[in-house]
């Protein structure tokens, strides 16, 4: 049984280190050839933009969380990943409102801080 745990908690310090390696790794291309994808990022900013969803968020949330909150949702619809952990590999490569990286805590204490009066509210301003 101990020597399973041993390799249990080997296995998840190697996949820790190497998790870590590849987030160093994109950091450092994304450094070294200083560019970030657009293309995509930019539609979404126009479609949010015409559609109303910006200025309701700002509205609501004030600039700073209405960006992070925009950023979040570039990262599900660009990546097709709700693991919100994940974001900062999405920084590194795209370009977003926000324009830093959003930690998971900071994601978590984002969303439990939206109430449904500010949904409902957000709703009713892009109608």
């Amino acid at each position: 049984m101990k020597n399973l745990q041993s390799k249990l908690a080997e296995s998840t310090r190697e996949t820790k280190k190497k998790a870590k390696e590849v987030e160093t790794l994109n950091a450092v291309v994304s450094s070294v050839s200083g560019k970030k994808k657009a293309g995509l990022t930019y539609a979404l900013g126009q479609i949010a933009s015409q559609e109303g969803f910006i200025p309701a968020l700002r509205s609501l949330f004030g600039e700073k969380a209405a960006n992070q909150i925009l950023s979040l949702s570039y990262y599900v619809l660009a990546t097709k990943n709700d693991a919100l952990d994940d974001f900062n590999y999405f920084d590194s490569s795209y370009v977003h409102p926000y324009g830093e990286n959003i930690s998971s805590s900071q994601s978590s204490s984002l969303l439990a801080c939206i109430t449904a009066e500010q949904v409902n509210e957000f709703f009713k301003a892009i109608r």
